[in-house]
């Protein structure tokens, strides 16, 4: 079965979730085929056949195992945080203030990859390379054993939060880095910031924004930099020196 004929079949059979309430899932409608058309001009390429499919199916879901799906996503200025000049598209929410989101750039060819934003740290995840592999895992949460890359990311099951931020570049080592693209990159910023490199993520693969801000993000490839933020008795402190 394609993606659309699995979600089809998983709301027709009436799902409950872990606690055994049943879903109230409603699909959007789909879009049209000139609709994805001038979406594909938007973007820039041709979508594969697998999303349009989809798209044609659907625009989204509510009520599934988070509380709405957008499959386009919708502009947000929540994540505002992570990189000051950029307006991200959410994808899903699960109503607690954490959020899904899409991170297009010069190398995307499908809508993806989807990240998770946890507004707790802040911290940001990685989570699907595309929206098909999302919903794929999104029905995984739906069926019992309700066993899902989405609901582990969520959860902090693969790489827990005291495990964050060790694969953090620092400026001094990215412009010295083996990878030509951080080290070019790194050139253009002070010896303060820091770098993560989501190129080669898998799913649960983040960092933790806590006592740091989002300072930019390298415009054709995932590649994020953060800045620590002065505490308080650090600024006393320095008031001595």
């Amino acid at each position: 079965m394609n993606l659309p004929e699995k979600i089809t079949a998983l709301l027709n059979s009436n799902p409950v979730d872990e606690d055994g309430e049943p879903y109230d899932s409603k699909l959007l409608p789909g879009m049209t085929p000139s609709e994805i058309s001038d979406l594909e001009n938007k973007l820039g390429f041709e979508l594969p056949n697998q999303t349009k499919e989809l798209l044609l199916f659907a625009k989204g879901i509510e009520e599934g195992p988070m509380e709405l799906t957008e499959f386009i996503g919708s502009p947000t200025e929540y994540l505002y945080i992570i990189d000051p000049k950029k307006t991200y598209l959410q994808v899903s929410t699960d109503g607690f203030g954490n959020i899904w989101f899409y991170d297009f750039d010069s190398s995307s060819s499908d809508l993806g990859p989807i990240y998770y934003y946890q507004h707790e740290g802040p911290m940001v995840f990685y989570q699907s390379k595309n929206i098909i592999e999302f919903m794929e895992e999104s029905l995984r949460f739906m069926t019992p054993p309700y066993e899902s890359l989405i609901d582990d990311v969520h959860e902090f099951r693969i790489k827990p939060i005291n495990e964050l931020n060790k694969d953090l570049i620092p400026a001094v080592q990215a412009r010295n880095h083996s990878d030509k693209i951080i080290r070019e990159y790194a050139a253009g910023f002070s010896e303060q910031v820091l770098f993560y490199d989501f190129r080669n993520a898998k799913a649960g693969d983040g960092f933790d924004m806590a006592r740091m801000k989002g300072v930019d993000r390298h415009p054709d490839f995932p590649i994020y930099v953060l800045e620590p933020v002065p505490t308080f008795m650090s600024k006393i402190k320095s008031l001595f020196k």
